[in-house]
């Protein structure tokens, strides 16, 4: 995952103020350690990493994190193969009603994604500190994704 990310921005996009530059496999695996609140899936085919994501359980909402597909195998779909079992594994938790998540307003791709998978974008509510720069997105559980 370390060679997913050529610029400081790219990696500020997807992981975070709280990341630093060059990203190190290591580094990045300590960094996940002290963020236990935050359960870490791997999309692998072939042994080769294809995806990766974070959800974290708040009350009755599961919120999405860091989510990414490998550079080379970006357009095949991977994306709603990743959020799908995301959102599939965190609805299997309990009563989740609402899926969350933040994206950087200049993150055009992403958004667009999330939005053909359902996912609104709405005013955060007020208990929830949004990152600078970001949008807060929402997918109610009535409207998530089905495999297909």
């Amino acid at each position: 995952m370390p060679k997913w990310f050529k610029t400081p921005a790219l990696l500020r996009e997807w992981g975070g103020p709280k990341l630093n530059y060059p990203l190190n496999a290591e580094q990045f695996f300590k960094d996940n350690e002290q963020a236990t609140h935050y359960q870490s899936y791997a999309l692998k085919s072939q042994e080769h990493l294809v995806a990766f994501g974070q959800v974290n359980i708040v009350k009755q909402r599961a919120h999405l994190a860091r989510l990414c597909v490998n550079p080379s195998m970006r357009g095949q779909g991977h994306s709603k193969t990743l959020i799908h079992s995301l959102v599939r594994q965190a609805t299997s938790q309990g009563s989740i009603n609402l899926i969350s998540l933040f994206v950087y307003e200049s993150n055009h791709l992403a958004i667009r994604c999330y939005q053909k998978l359902g996912f609104i974008q709405l005013p955060a509510p007020r208990n929830i500190n949004i990152p600078e720069g970001c949008i807060y997105m929402l997918l109610h559980r009535a409207d998530a994704p089905t495999k297909q």
